[in-house]
């Protein structure tokens, strides 16, 4: 090594986890190192200038093992963007390649020693080789970039309602306690219903915490945006349904609802702006529904391998036994059993 990585630190070292996991990940590195990103599936911008000649080239020998640039570049490349964006310096780049050789010698004392016959280290091995094969399944998947055009309208044009927005009022509440009180608020504010006033009015008279918030009168009383009554789009755990659709019922900005009864209080509520409903365009969901389309193929990739599979293995479970688990369980944590 250049450099005594396991006494002066490097990447690796300085984020290690707890010894256990630590050697788990270091004996998993010993059997997956540099296999899981094959050299189609780097990024190209690392490659462009990496001709095959290049990436053969050695940059560092651990033991038996050799570190060469393609194999560097593949661990780069694995990285995802926020973290490779540490690694554009030469120095930077340097403290990477003494990451790798510090995993790799790390790896093979851990064989050395027969640590990877250890049973928690056996299952971290399952479980890379099972990333592994799930890296593979999703090779055969377009990207979201790939999905026809058409796919993704089709998909669009079945989700309209998905991508429509439902208007939606701001309102100012006021709410009191009794009906006679109700009907002289609205009176009050029949004569000036500005924000202002209506502020000044519900800073007097309303019980709702709104109006005790120390906002500008013309705020006082804010109780945010709602759509229509039964639409959840526009829910809004502040205001009662009756209320939303008193709203909804107004004729706009500045309108003033009469008194509406909700258990044993009253609400009077003005409209202090209206956001009008719209339907996301084509151009604004594409690239969202192309990343869904892609996950969800994905996902139906898996399942389809992981189906054939457990066909192949003709998997059986004894549920008498796994019965039998549970009950041991609830009878040791103190449970009642399972009739």
């Amino acid at each position: 090594m250049p450099r005594n990585l396991l006494e002066n630190g490097s990447p690796i070292r300085a984020t290690a986890r707890p010894m256990g996991r630590r050697i788990c990940c270091i004996v998993a590195a010993s059997v997956f190192a540099f296999v899981g990103c094959k050299p189609k599936d780097a990024d190209p911008a690392l490659r462009a200038d990496a001709p095959m000649q290049v990436e053969a080239k050695v940059l560092a020998q651990v033991g038996s093992r050799t570190i060469t640039v393609g194999d560097f570049l593949e661990a780069l490349s694995s990285l995802d963007e926020i973290d490779r964006a540490r690694f554009e310096t030469p120095a930077r780049r340097k403290e990477l390649l003494d990451a790798l050789i510090e995993t790799e010698a790390l790896a093979q004392e851990a064989l050395a020693q027969g640590l990877d016959k250890e049973p928690a280290v056996a299952q971290e091995l399952r479980l890379g080789l099972r990333d592994a094969m799930l890296r593979e399944i999703h090779r055969t998947v377009p990207k979201p970039e790939a999905i026809d055009v058409a796919e993704v309208k089709a998909y669009y044009d079945a989700h309209l309602a998905s991508y429509s927005e439902p208007e939606r009022r701001r309102l100012q509440a006021i709410v009191v306690a009794s009906d006679a009180d109700a009907k002289r608020t609205v009176a009050l504010l029949a004569a000036d219903p500005s924000p202002k006033h209506f502020g000044e009015v519900a800073k007097a008279k309303s019980t709702d915490a709104s109006a005790k918030s120390g906002a500008p009168l013309d705020l006082l009383g804010d109780v945010g945006f709602v759509g229509a009554a039964g639409d959840d789009r526009g829910s809004n755990v502040r205001v009662p349904a009756a209320v939303r659709a008193a709203a909804h019922a107004l004729k706009g900005v500045g309108s003033v609802s009469e008194p509406v009864k909700v258990g044993a209080s009253f609400w009077i509520v003005r409209v202090t702006q209206v956001s009008a409903a719209r339907a996301r365009t084509f151009d604004e969901v594409e690239k969202t529904i192309r990343v869904a389309l892609a996950q969800d193929k994905r996902l139906a990739a898996e399942k389809a391998k992981i189906l054939a599979l457990a066909n192949e293995a003709k998997l059986a479970i004894d549920e008498q036994v796994l019965d039998a688990v549970f009950r041991e369980a609830a009878d040791a944590g103190g449970g009642s059993k399972t009739p």
